[in-house]
């Protein structure tokens, strides 16, 4: 799995079936120096009528979860996403720094009022404390699963797909099957509390 570190296309095998559209934060700005607008334009133009669902790691995560404040999106499944990397709100974040340092203004300086309302979203992240920086803050709202997994940290999705089930968790999220989502969780013996 790839990350801030890695833009390339991750997620090869979600589904052949469907289209992919891959869109990287080539200056690492979190969204700060994308044109949301001109993406989902660019999207709406090839999708004709289909559901669509985003999906990210990461800093690709705090994307996906920004992204249906653009368009319409059934289902954002995001992993390891930062609440923010804007030193005003989470002075003790101090990954990245080499990236975030050449954001000179913040279009996007928190999840916190950028979460859709008719989007779905479930957010997985690791239960260490770096990574508890961020999800204790995602919002909480009645669209918004927090699962927190326990012995993980950033690389959860890397743990995930090692253990077999990282596809088969993102179809059911985008199939919003919550049942299955646990059953997975459980099966592959991952201990997990969902925040709320």
């Amino acid at each position: 799995m790839g990350g801030v570190n890695a833009q390339s296309e991750e997620l090869k095998k979600i589904n052949k079936a469907r289209k992919i559209v891959y869109v990287p934060d080539k200056l690492r700005s979190w969204g700060n120096s994308l044109d949301f607008n001109f993406i989902a334009d660019s999207v709406l133009s090839s999708i004709e009528g289909q559901d669509v669902h985003v999906i990210g790691n990461s800093m690709g995560g705090f994307l996906a979860a920004i992204f249906p404040n653009y368009m319409s999106v059934k289902t954002a499944v995001v992993f390891s996403s930062q609440f923010s990397v804007d030193p005003n709100i989470v002075p003790e974040e101090r990954r990245w720094m080499g990236y975030r340092k050449n954001i000179k203004v913040y279009r996007f300086s928190s999840l916190e009022g950028n979460i859709a309302p008719n989007t779905k979203y479930y957010f997985f992240s690791g239960a260490e404390e770096a990574e508890e920086i961020h999800w204790r803050r995602i919002p909480k709202r009645d669209n918004v699963l927090n699962f927190v997994v326990e012995s993980s940290g950033h690389d959860l999705a890397s743990d995930l797909k090692r253990k077999g089930i990282l596809y088969e968790l993102i179809h059911a999220c985008q199939e919003l099957r919550l049942e299955s989502v646990q059953e997975l969780m459980e099966q592959a013996a991952l201990e997990y509390r969902i925040i709320s």
